[in-house]
């Protein structure tokens, strides 16, 4: 269960990643600081669920 969940995570993290570069491209200066916390707030969940998995 826990693999299924950590594949399907990573998952929405690529879709999220592909949609944030198309974003970037069509508006820089107005997503530059939201585009930053979300990756931040990303990572921060991923190293949660590394913990979690450990």
């Amino acid at each position: 269960m826990m693999m299924m969940m950590m594949m399907m995570i990573m998952k929405m993290m690529m879709r999220r990643r592909r949609r944030m570069r198309r974003r970037r491209k069509s508006r820089r200066k107005r997503t530059t600081t939201k585009t930053k916390m979300k990756q931040m707030k990303q990572m921060m969940k991923m190293k949660m669920m590394k913990m979690k998995m450990i």
